[in-house]
């Protein structure tokens, strides 16, 4: 005869899970129904109106596939849709979770992009730990706030530590800066005021003394820089050293070569040893697993008269591009290099090597660029165009081992392709 007690408890037990599993159902459905039903305030549907103006084609085409966002099958035109993005969002069709991403893209695109500035400082840290970190921004915030308190010219800033770094990496930071702007009515005679926010990830390397500054707006970069400056300095706290950013130094000279008697050396002081740096970079951007193929297609120079100030006229710059072949291989070019001439700014194509699971390697061309215009602003810039978005994680992971690239080049007081240097040139 069977245990009543127990047999009670098993088909307790059953009812129970069943209870469970119906309640767990109803709670997903409800979930999933409040997820696709949200119905926008008129804000937040003003907000997502203004998102979509400031997007092109292919940034509403990344984030459609992303979530998979079904739309009317006649909605090719970009203006169809953008109409019925707006409508799916009025009628709560789309979720909280897309519209942010809608918004994340439009007005902090550079949070998650493939440029950014590099700039240099004149102080070294040392045993820059996680919990120091962590303490001095704290130490920090109250200090601004106090100072925000007392003094009219002051800025409402946040900082977050974001990763504290490690040997080979910087310690990574979230930089946020709200700048109060005022709009002037002129159907009502009054004035409104309005907040813009201001975020760039930066990564400070301690003890190498550079900061990247991730963002290809570079009116973000001058507004955040400041702020950088000031949590540098505060650090520091030292009364002897003002600390000063500045673009990193990129000069390095060629070493002069003996005659073959012995008896007289031949001195490489018609290149600038800016140039030379940037030319050990380039070379040493091919040496490395990930890339190959460098191909240059477009360079600026800054021109001869450049620093004639008693011209009128002066031209600043001479520029040269070509949609086939290297133009370090052009004869003008060298010339150019050979007369002591500054890069001022560099674009090239470079194949980006990524490999499989069975260590099978994919090839991907990309564009990238170098800025060296320190009339534009006093850091160094590196980019890679990112107009494809099927690969935008290989082109995000292709930026990554560029900045390794440069960031081991500026930091070694050796030329390491010198005698490629003198091949390429002729010398």
């Amino acid at each position: 005869m069977a245990n009543p007690e127990k047999s009670m408890l098993i088909v307790e037990t059953g009812t129970k899970d069943n209870h469970k599993k119906i309640i767990k159902e109803d709670e997903q459905e409800r979930a999933s129904q409040s997820k696709q039903h949200l119905k926008p305030s008129l804000d937040e549907i003003t907000t997502f109106r203004h998102a979509l103006k400031l997007l092109n084609q292919r940034e509403l085409t990344s984030i459609i596939n992303k979530n998979k966002i079904k739309l009317p099958s006649d909605a090719e035109k970009f203006s169809e849709i953008v109409y019925a993005l707006e409508r799916s969002f009025g009628e709560g069709i789309l979720s909280k979770e897309i519209f942010h991403q809608f918004r994340q893209a439009a007005f902090n695109p550079d949070l998650d992009t493939t440029d950014g500035f590099f700039m240099s400082f004149n102080y070294k840290f040392e045993d820059m730990s996680e919990n120091l970190l962590n303490s001095k921004i704290s130490e920090w915030k109250k200090a601004t706030k106090q100072k925000k308190s007392s003094e009219r010219e002051s800025f409402d800033a946040e900082i977050k530590l974001l990763d504290s770094g490690s040997n080979s990496k910087g310690s990574l930071f979230k930089f946020t800066r709200k700048n109060e702007r005022f709009i002037y009515n002129n159907q009502n005679m009054l004035s409104k005021n309005y907040f813009e926010i201001q975020q760039v990830v930066v990564e400070i390397y301690f003890d190498k003394q550079i900061v990247y500054f991730q963002t290809s707006n570079s009116v973000k970069f001058h507004s955040i820089k400041t702020i950088v400056l000031n949590f540098l300095r505060f650090l520091a706290d030292d009364e002897h050293i003002k600390i000063k950013l500045s673009a990193p130094t990129m000069s390095k000279l060629l070493k002069f070569a003996m005659s073959e008697n012995g008896r007289s050396a031949k001195v490489y002081d018609n290149i600038n040893p800016n140039t030379i740096k940037l030319l050990d970079l380039f070379l040493e951007i091919e040496n490395s697993r990930s890339f190959s193929s460098f191909q240059c297609v477009d360079i600026k120079f800054d021109h001869e008269d450049s620093m004639n100030k008693d011209l009128k006229d002066r031209i600043k710059s001479q520029a040269y591009g070509c949609d086939i072949g290297d133009l370090f291989n052009k004869s003008e070019v060298k010339v150019h290099i050979l007369s002591n001439r500054v890069i001022l700014q560099i674009e090239f194509r470079i194949v980006y090597t990524t490999y499989d699971a069975e260590e099978v390697p994919l090839k991907h061309t990309i564009l990238a660029g170098i800025v060296n215009d320190k009339s534009k602003a006093n850091a160094l810039r590196i980019y890679i165009e990112n107009n494809e978005h099927t690969i935008k994680d290989i082109i995000k992971d292709a930026y990554k081992d560029l900045k390794d690239v440069f960031m081991g080049s500026l930091m070694d007081s050796n030329l390491k392709n010198e005698e490629k240097i003198k091949k390429m040139l002729g010398i």
